[in-house]
């Protein structure tokens, strides 16, 4: 597996997140000033509907900035698990499909126990 794959199985993963902190801001009411995957510098920023998307260097995750910190809690809470249940639920298979995609010669099953067996007789042979 390339590192390419990697990179983009984790930016999904990541952009996925994010966009539930939105989802969930969005449904108790939090207005959302900026969306963010990356930290450090700004390399595209674009605005809409209020909302500032922005991609940054250091791609080692991301945040989502409400425009009133100061909210209650019940809505706070909807407001931070949103982001844990989007990885909990769609996370997954988001990026199983991405993987399947990017590798296509894959068959799409789990490993079995007797094909790792197999594959490390072969790499390595027992003398």
């Amino acid at each position: 597996m390339s590192y390419f794959v990697i990179v983009v199985t984790f930016l999904l993963a990541t952009l996925l997140h994010e966009l539930g902190h939105v989802a969930g801001a969005k449904l108790v009411r939090i207005q959302v000033r900026t969306l963010s995957i990356g930290f450090g510098p700004v390399l595209a920023r674009t605005t809409y509907r209020g909302v500032t998307y922005q991609l940054c260097l250091l791609l080692l995750g991301g945040y989502v900035l409400p425009a009133d910190i100061s909210v209650n809690r019940a809505r706070r809470i909807v407001f931070i698990a949103s982001g844990l249940i989007m990885s909990v639920v769609l996370v997954p298979f988001a990026c199983l499909s991405v993987l399947q995609i990017m590798n296509p010669a894959s068959t799409g099953r789990l490993v079995s126990f007797d094909d790792t067996v197999a594959h490390a007789s072969a790499r390595f042979p027992v003398r």
